[in-house]
């Protein structure tokens, strides 16, 4: 019968210890998370608290703007549970790398939960692990429909416009219904930062982030390369009264998912750094204060080529 290996034991009870860290936090915050039944009840409240004096029904809103919304906010909104996988996994590099919390992997269904339930805080670790176990749960509770459309009768657009009635009278003088692809587009970009890109006061950077939205939106297949370039080149008149110039020299084609040189650079990072971790423990140096701090600098280069990588990886 096969023996263990001499540091076998040691290395299950770290395993073990590491895994009870992570899983503890996780059901603490599921049980401490408040209920989530009362969907309803918090829009309601969070409208007398906003002002928004009636919602607008998912069907009456226009398809390019939950399109436009769906693309930019969360592009697998269909398909995950409130908790996007690929995004936490592009985000984790980033996040230890800085040092932060700062990028999110947010989904439209956790930042919904942020809204009603969270009183809009999620900066704490433990915001966040109460944020992940309320969407998860609001996901498998509510349909896709009914969690799109407590979002955008809730969410700020800026310029003091709650919902997306308030949003699309206070900037273009329409009911939601009747928005079109030019106008959505410049809505759905709001949402990231009302006042950086509020086309009133910095009527460039909101253009800007329009093309984003446009790309994102040709990327996903609700619009082609043609529609959203036409809608760039043109005008767009808003209801102060003023117009947003056209970008006549941008042509806006869905961003490669993949940028190949970060990524090359990223994963030869990662191979090198993987190489000399190899090679220390086939003959691994003498002192060891040497072997901890080559095994540090490893790990470091490890980490600066998933960043790398993940911010190579635009678009999967």
């Amino acid at each position: 019968m096969a023996s263990l290996h001499p540091h076998a034991p040691k290395r299950l009870l770290i395993i073990a210890f590491l895994g009870t860290v992570v899983v503890t936090p996780l059901i603490a915050a599921w049980l401490a998370s408040p209920g989530i039944s009362n969907l309803e009840a918090r829009l309601v409240a969070r409208e007398r608290t906003t002002g928004v004096h009636s919602s607008v029904p998912l069907g009456q809103i226009s398809l390019s703007l939950r399109e436009a919304v769906v693309a930019t906010e969360d592009e697998r909104f269909y398909h995950n549970h409130g908790i996007d996988l690929i995004g936490i996994a592009r985000a984790i590099p980033y996040d230890i790398g800085h040092l932060s919390l700062a990028e999110g992997a947010s989904t439209i269904t956790d930042q919904l939960v942020k809204l009603l339930y969270l009183q809009g805080n999620d900066h704490s670790p433990w915001r966040k692990l109460e944020d992940l176990a309320l969407s998860f749960r609001v996901s498998t509770h509510y349909t896709k429909e009914q969690i799109l459309d407590g979002y955008l009768n809730s969410a700020y657009f800026g310029d003091g416009a709650y919902g997306i009635a308030s949003a699309a009278s206070r900037h273009f003088g329409r009911t939601p219904a009747h928005l079109d692809l030019a106008q959505s587009s410049l809505l759905a970009g709001l949402l990231q930062a009302p006042t950086a890109y509020d086309p009133k006061t910095h009527p460039l950077a909101a253009r800007w982030r329009q093309v984003d939205v446009l790309r994102s939106l040709v990327r996903d297949g609700y619009a082609t390369s043609s529609q959203a370039t036409r809608v760039i080149h043109t005008a767009l008149s808003v209801r102060s009264g003023g117009s947003l110039a056209p970008l006549n020299a941008v042509v806006v084609a869905s961003q490669p998912a993949v940028d190949p040189s970060p990524l090359a650079l990223g994963i030869g990072l990662i191979a090198a750094a993987l190489s000399a971790l190899f090679a220390i423990r086939m003959r691994p140096p003498r002192r060891r204060t040497v072997l901890v701090a080559i095994r540090l600098g490893c790990v470091l280069v490890v980490l600066a080529g998933a960043v790398t990588t993940t911010n190579a990886i635009t678009a999967i």
